[in-house]
């Protein structure tokens, strides 16, 4: 009895001291913003590290779409060049063989332009666009991800706040009892074993109430965590989650399956790959063309004797520059006969892919057809057990009233009249659980539905 005692005694104490902290962190943090499910959201998906590295990839994806276009631009570069020679050596002038000491000069500027290259750079650029756009969607994708983890933690800390709040409710009825019956001992109505299974039941409704208050502060750092918050500052959310509803019109499943199939990002992301896919074999096939290229240029020249030797005067550089300019044209045309096998190595390897992406495409619409029928029905089931929720506290909180009737006239004995609580808190704890549950798979519907998870 003194063992117990002392252990409840502790237990206060460290509840006393908690609410004390609680109190100063509360009035330290005042006037920080209290968060709802839609702020953590936009929070996280702001600051997470998975959106920014993916916005960069995003960026590069559209970096080479820009690339593949410039590849159908000419080429063209220039060049000079200075020479100087010592001994012997023809004469431009006279067209023989003097020993002297010259210098000349050349300069010139020339390009290419493709115009026909197996349809390579075409395919190319196609492939690039859908890369592109796949980037986009990938970063939507990824923001879309990022808004799920972060609302299954907010739920999981508003959870374990309403499970906090019970314990806690528990533990102040018990101490109420505890004191009644203390009092009744004394004045000798109460029974000394009745007190003794009051104390015992009270510390371990404080255990668990300790425990349920580590649950809610680990939840909240995996919120944290979620959201990228700093994890040495306060968080304030709103301790519920607003109610959402069904988006209209009304869908049957396979009319919500064939809609996600042609709008989901899953479903998109899947025929981007395969249309890219697509691409990269025509480009393997293109190795076996040949490739047509067109060049020109103009180039020029200067000449003269450093010795200063007689009939060595020579026109000056401009004027000699002037004079030189030369032009040309021409058509070019490669064509491949033997590469070592590379490229039949390469068509096969690009048929391969291409097989694998039209699995996986078909791998990918039938996993989200099925995680949209298991949504349905996990919907349906979780509404129906948060209405059978509501009725079955209804009928605890009567029955544990009539239980405590009969107990406070000696009809019932301090075990039932706690297996009855017991029986409420359960319920309690499972009607919010089941509401979290329909809440989550609202949303979860409506995103197949095409409603974004941040409004």
């Amino acid at each position: 009895m003194k063992q117990i005692f002392r252990i409840s005694l502790v237990l206060a104490l460290f509840f006393l001291a908690q609410g004390s902290r609680a109190d100063n962190n509360q009035a330290t943090n005042s006037t920080s913003r209290v968060m709802t499910l839609d702020d953590c959201m936009s929070y996280a998906i702001a600051n997470s590290n998975r959106t920014h590295q993916q916005a960069t990839l995003t960026k590069n994806a559209a970096l080479d779409f820009t690339g593949s276009w410039l590849k159908h631009l000419p080429s063209l570069s220039g060049n000079i060049n200075a020479n100087s020679n010592f001994g012997r050596g023809i004469d431009p002038a006279t067209n023989s063989y003097v020993n002297t000491t010259t210098f000349s000069n050349g300069v010139g500027v020339g390009g290419s332009i493709p115009i026909f290259y197996g349809m390579r750079y075409l395919n190319q650029t196609r492939s690039a666009k859908v890369a592109k756009l796949k980037g986009e969607k990938q970063l939507e994708r990824t923001k879309d991800e990022v808004a799920e983890l972060t609302m299954a933690a907010y739920a999981e800390v508003v959870y374990s706040d309403e499970l906090l709040g019970l314990c806690m409710q528990r533990v102040e009825s018990y101490k109420i009892q505890e004191r009644k019956m203390s009092r009744m001992v004394e004045l000798g109505s109460g029974s000394e074993a009745d007190l003794a299974q009051i104390r015992a039941t009270l510390a371990s409704e404080e255990y668990n109430a300790i425990a349920a208050r580590n649950a809610l502060e680990l939840s909240v750092v995996k919120l944290k965590d979620c959201m990228n918050f700093p994890l040495e500052d306060s968080l304030k959310i709103e301790p519920k989650i607003g109610e959402a509803s069904l988006f209209e019109p009304e869908q049957s499943t396979d009319e919500l399956v064939e809609f996600a199939a042609e709008n989901n990002l899953k479903a998109v992301m899947g025929q981007q790959t395969f249309d890219i896919n697509k691409f990269d074999l025509k480009i393997a096939k293109g190795s076996y063309y040949p490739s047509v290229y067109a060049s020109g240029g103009i180039s020029s020249s200067y000449y003269t004797r450093l010795d200063g030797a007689s009939g060595s005067n020579f026109d000056p550089w401009a004027v000699q520059l002037k004079n030189n300019i030369g032009e040309y044209a021409g058509v070019s045309m490669s064509i491949p006969i033997f590469s070592g096998l590379s490229t039949r190595l390469n068509v096969h390897k690009a048929k391969n892919n291409f097989e694998q992406a039209k699995r996986d495409l078909d791998q990918t619409l039938r996993e989200l057809q099925s995680e949209i029928r298991r949504a349905v029905l996990e919907l349906e089931s979780s509404e129906k057990q948060w209405y059978q929720g509501v009725r079955n506290v209804e009928y605890q909180r009567i029955a544990n009233d009539a239980a405590r009737r009969k107990y406070e006239q000696g009809l019932l004995s301090i075990i039932e009249l706690q297996t009855s609580d017991s029986q409420l808190f359960a319920a309690e704890i499972e009607l919010r659980n089941a509401y979290l549950r329909y809440q989550l798979k609202v949303r979860e519907v409506n995103y197949y539905k095409g409603v974004p998870y941040v409004n």
